[in-house]
């Protein structure tokens, strides 16, 4: 018989101690892992958080979307961007690239939308503005325009280095015109000033027809009309006898104004300018239609005397007016055709030419050292595209007397 098996005897302290190691082993076994930390919502606070190389301290949770958190921390507001945080942040957050993906591309459809509004408004707004502005401009270019620039008469002109209207006449497309064959100068000039100065009352550009004008004329004078109908003259070899009446005698330009208050003027399109044929007389529609268009008087420049009749055109212009004048045309013609240079040359005394004056250059601020420029009726071959110059001391020589229009819309 094998003898009993014996143990060593272990100390009761021992014994004690491997039990409680036993007793906590099996009650670390038993409690359940820590749990994950709590979801972050708005109003929640933490100690810190950091994004990237910046740290937030002391923060407090304001708003929470899909993309961002707005955030209160010690130094002030912050907005973070979920996308930039620490998963374990992100999913606190309950951050989902998804989600965060769709709202971005709402915000942008939002964005495109208040945009496409915003512009819209603008235009509405802009459009409102225009309305506004022009009827404005028509009130105060009475007062600001003509009253004032009548006031100016008689004073010290503001001599600049120079005024030129001829930009401002191509862009409305009031381009040069040639009057042909017919002494129709003066009807010519008034036309001139008149439609640059409608155009900037009413805000629309016209050209109106010198035709009309011509024929309205010879009716305000009693002139004969000189339409097919009522010349009667034999014609042998194309010369018209001498029983006849020349085909145009020549205007002044106050009896052009005159006609052009009594019986209006319509569209150039609907009387066109014939040059070299004769006159018919207008339909009556065509008078009543000429008639509703525009409401216009005249001014005679004043001044004793021709200095005195620059200055004014010198206010005139600076007021962007341009001022029709008669005036004594060199003999030669043809010396001035290439250059439109009037300075010195021999004037006829006996006829005259009238042209509007649209504009100036001057050296030193002083009026005897002054080039006007000039808008002329023989089309846009004769001096520098239509256009002529004339000194201060041609026109303080030969300078007639200028007219300035009042014009309205009826």
């Amino acid at each position: 018989m094998s003898p009993a098996r014996t143990h060593p005897l272990i100390p009761l302290a021992v014994i004690g101690t491997f039990a409680l190691c036993a007793i906590a082993v099996s009650l670390r076994a038993q409690t359940p892992d820590t749990p994950a930390p709590a979801p972050l919502v708005a109003g929640a606070t933490l100690d810190s958080i950091t994004v990237g190389q910046i740290t937030y301290t002391q923060v407090r949770i304001r708003t929470i979307s899909a993309q961002t958190a707005m955030i209160q921390h010690a130094g002030g507001i912050a907005s973070l961007r979920l996308r930039d945080l620490s998963p374990d942040l992100q999913q606190r957050f309950g951050y989902n690239p998804d989600a965060a993906a769709a709202e971005a591309e709402k915000q942008k459809a939002a964005a495109a939308a208040a945009a496409k509004l915003r512009q819209e408004q603008l235009a509405a707004q802009k459009k409102a503005n225009a309305v506004q502005l022009v009827a404005q401009a028509r009130e105060s270019k009475k007062e600001n325009t003509l009253d004032v620039l009548l006031r100016t008469f008689g004073s010290e002109p503001d001599i600049r280095a120079g005024i030129d209207l001829r930009p401002r006449y191509n862009e409305l497309g009031l381009w040069i015109k040639n009057q042909g064959a017919r002494s129709s100068c003066a009807i010519f000039a008034i036309v001139s000033a008149l439609e640059l100065q409608a155009a900037e009352i009413t805000g629309h550009p016209q050209r109106y027809s010198e035709e009309y004008l011509q024929w309205a004329t010879r009716k305000t004078l009693n002139r004969p009309a000189f339409t097919p109908q009522s010349v009667k003259a034999t014609v042998a070899g194309g010369i018209i006898s001498a029983e006849a009446p020349p085909p145009d005698e020549g205007f002044r330009l106050l009896d052009v104004v005159t006609a052009l208050r009594a019986y209006g003027i319509p569209e150039r399109e609907r009387v066109p300018y014939r040059s070299s044929d004769l006159i018919d007389d207008p339909s009556e529609e065509i008078i009543q239609e000429a008639r509703t268009k525009l409401q216009v008087a005249c001014h005679i420049l004043p001044g004793k005397t021709q200095p005195d009749i620059l200055a004014n055109i010198i206010h005139a212009l600076n007021a962007g007016v341009p001022v029709p004048i008669g005036m004594s045309w060199p003999v030669e013609n043809a010396g001035i055709y290439k250059t439109g240079y009037l300075d010195k040359q021999r004037t006829n005394q006996d006829g005259g030419h009238a042209v509007t004056i649209v504009g100036y250059k001057s050296t030193g601020g002083r009026l005897e050292n002054t080039v006007f420029i000039f808008k002329n009726s023989y089309g846009t071959r004769w001096g520098i595209d239509g256009y002529g110059t004339a000194t201060y001391a041609f026109l303080e020589e030969n300078l007639s007397y200028g007219v300035l229009l009042d014009i309205s819309e009826k």
